[in-house]
């Protein structure tokens, strides 16, 4: 038996989504099956400042698209940007993900518009009026019955000069962030058998009574995705019993977000 300790557990709030429009210069680009803009909450940014940058992402009625791990099936967002020289990216923040089952095929992903944001930071030394933010976006999006591949160049012109903020799109990122799983710091471990994959987490007194709870596997391919998990509430702990997966090597580290219900009715 395999007996290992997570350095991380990742938590997930739940929140509402704003959706609002940009001030800068951008326009959304419609592909055959979903819609995409790329957004950014100063419309006026000077040298050497940090910013942040939101992609919105609204699949066709009746698609979806997918989180980091898609699970059983699925690719996520992928960007490739052209930024002007000096500028620096951080990597792409994905919201909690929905678990999008559909017969044994069990994905995480999302249904409905969705918006990922990651932190820029302009150089040192800026010259000229403007300046143009782009990218290629590369994701899958799939339906019941089809998966399609998609792809979509975006691009944002920004002001230069003394800063000046996007209160609508600066909302819209704010809502992200609060979305974005939190850092745990719950002792936990996993441990497998050969072909049994269990998770043990503690959980903090505020949480000790729930209701329901979900476990997304954040690192890939370690333990099964099932719709129905096993999981089990004993002497302030949460216990999941999964089968091993393609995947498991022994890994020193395994992510989750755990979304739980609490009794009174708490999202968390």
């Amino acid at each position: 038996m395999t007996f290992q300790k997570i350095k991380r557990v990742l938590l997930a709030v739940n929140i509402i989504f704003v959706t609002l429009s940009n001030a800068a210069s951008a326009e959304a680009v419609r592909t055959d099956l979903s819609k995409i803009e790329l957004l950014a909450d100063h419309t006026v940014i000077s040298a050497g400042q940090t910013f942040n940058i939101a992609i919105e992402l609204e699949p066709n009625e009746g698609w979806h698209a997918y989180w980091e791990n898609p699970g059983d099936a699925g690719l996520k967002l992928t960007m490739s940007w052209n930024f002007p020289d000096g500028f620096s990216v951080g990597e792409l923040q994905f919201p909690r993900p929905h678990l999008i089952p559909f017969e044994e095929i069990v994905t995480y992903g999302y249904e409905a518009k969705v918006t990922f944001f990651a932190e820029v930071t302009a150089p040192d030394t800026l010259s000229g009026d403007n300046v143009t933010l782009s990218g290629s976006a590369f994701w899958l999006t799939c339906s019941d019955v089809l998966c399609v591949p998609q792809e979509a160049n975006i691009s944002l012109d920004l002001g230069v000069g003394d800063m000046v903020v996007d209160n609508q799109v600066s909302s819209l990122v704010k809502a992200a962030k609060e979305d974005v799983p939190l850092l745990a710091d719950w002792k936990s471990e996993f441990y497998s058998d050969g072909e049994n994959f269990t998770v043990v987490s503690n959980i903090p007194k505020e949480y000790e009574v729930i209701e329901s709870a979900y476990l997304f596997p954040h690192s890939q391919g370690m333990m099964e995705n099932v719709y129905y998990q096993d999981l089990s509430f004993v002497d302030g702990k949460i216990i999941g019993r999964f089968k091993n997966a393609y995947g498991y090597d022994d890994k020193d580290n395994f992510d989750f977000v755990l979304n739980i219900k609490t009794a009174g009715g708490q999202d968390v």
